[in-house]
């Protein structure tokens, strides 16, 4: 009898470290099937620079994952802010809306402070195995900070049914790494 595939406990601090001296594709596949997290639930070494010194942390970011892609985001904007969407012939004019458009009146309308609304946009991110990668309408992410929790609350109700936000992994920025030094 075999035994059960042991599950890695992401709370280990060298869960999301290479098995050999590189990362790898396995690597790859195993530490994307820690994601999403719980926004409660994250990995202290993944918000906290000190657990590795001399370590930049994987990138992650906090948000809602578009299972639509870019309809998903159109859907909430007709439903929210139909002033905003401009349709020409029955269609939005262009993906420039999705990437940028809707980031900004999201920002806009929240009254999102000036130092902090880099922090809301639309990213790539990588799910688990068993879900395509796509697109996260996000609030932050642990390398640049996330914004405060009245206001990812409005934005959850408001948009997002009430859904929690969760952490996403960025597909290029997947593990620890070193600073470059200049």
């Amino acid at each position: 009898m075999s035994q059960p595939e042991k599950v890695e406990d992401p709370h280990d601090r060298n869960a999301f470290m290479p098995r050999g001296k590189r990362y790898d594709r396995d690597d790859s596949r195993r530490i994307r099937n820690f994601f999403p997290i719980a926004y409660e639930d994250v990995p202290r070494c993944l918000v906290d620079p000190r657990t590795f010194p001399g370590r930049i942390p994987p990138r992650i970011y906090l948000g809602w994952y578009m299972p639509e892609h870019n309809m998903g985001v159109v859907r909430i904007a007709k439903e929210n802010f139909p002033e905003m969407v401009k349709l020409k012939s029955g269609r939005i004019k262009s993906d420039g809306f999705i990437f940028d458009q809707f980031p900004k009146f999201i920002r806009t309308h929240y009254q999102v402070p000036e130092k902090e609304q880099d922090r809301v946009d639309i990213v790539d991110v990588i799910m688990n195995q068993s879900v395509a990668d796509g697109l996260a309408v996000v609030v932050g992410s642990n390398l640049g900070g996330w914004l405060s929790e009245d206001l990812v609350e409005r934005i959850s109700n408001d948009l997002f049914d009430g859904r929690p936000p969760v952490w996403y992994l960025d597909p290029c920025k997947w593990s620890f790494t070193r600073p470059r030094l200049c």
